[in-house]
């Protein structure tokens, strides 16, 4: 089940999807186009669907193995799609219609995709790409990055599977935070590209200087934070969706 929003989180709707979703993303234009993408699906490939009221869906099968989720779905300012699925990233120009690789890497997976402006990164198991143009080029990196956003400097700002932070600039990659040791479950920037959020299932890392120093707090914890606003996020846990505004003093 899909649950829709139109009032910053206040009451939501259920929308049902074609198939268990691992990532979805709303179109820009009115809000009314949902690009949802597939978990990993029992004897299938990664799978991608479209609709425009939540009812009738377009689906669009990628040239993926079975077995494979659509990890991340992301828009560039151009009004292309990207998405993440296995080994490769994959765009769409005609809104989810249909989609072709631009990346397929030799080795590791892709688990995230993050776009702001002229600036792009995806991140995976042992693999790191970043965006010169419309090239993506390969990083050599043996770090197993988990989620990737972007900040207001252009750096990618990524968090491993153990809770380190990297900043992504020019093509290196350095480790500049430690958080707790323990799988996150998101990383996301506001509007501003300096505040940052990374949410664990225990506690919450956040940073309002672009990712150079990060503060823990251990009173909220969850699977998924959305930013709404500046400073502000719908953060999803196992059972319920709540709203978190940054504290003024950190």
């Amino acid at each position: 089940t899909v649950y829709r929003t139109s009032n910053g989180g206040v009451s939501w709707d259920t929308i049902t999807a074609p198939f268990a979703v691992q990532s979805l993303l709303v179109l820009p234009e009115n809000g009314d186009v949902i690009v949802a993408g597939s978990t990993a699906l029992t004897g299938e490939p990664a799978t991608i669907a479209v609709s425009s009221n939540g009812v009738d869906w377009y689906i669009v099968e990628l040239t993926t193995p079975n077995e494979v989720a659509v990890r991340q779905l992301v828009m560039d300012a151009m009004g292309d799609v990207y998405a993440v699925a296995g080994t490769s990233i994959f765009r769409s120009a005609n809104r989810g219609s249909s989609w072709h690789p631009v990346v397929t890497t030799p080795s590791g997976t892709f688990s995230d995709i993050s776009l702001r402006g002229q600036y792009g990164y995806a991140v995976g198991n042992g693999v790191l790409y970043y965006r010169s143009g419309i090239t993506w080029v390969p990083v050599s990196t043996t770090d197993n990055l988990a989620y990737v956003d972007i900040n207001a400097h252009g750096h990618g700002i990524a968090v491993d599977t153990t809770g380190g932070i990297y900043r992504i600039w020019n093509g290196e990659v350095a480790r500049i935070a430690s958080t707790i040791s323990a799988a996150p479950t998101s990383l996301r920037f506001d509007s501003s590209g300096y505040i940052g959020i990374v949410t664990f299932q225990s506690a919450t890392f956040i940073t309002d200087d672009a990712g150079v120093t990060w503060s823990r707090y251990d009173t909220i914890g969850g699977r998924l934070a959305v930013p709404i606003s500046v400073a502000s996020w719908l953060v999803a846990s196992d059972t319920s969706i709540f709203r978190f505004a940054m504290p003024e003093e950190m």
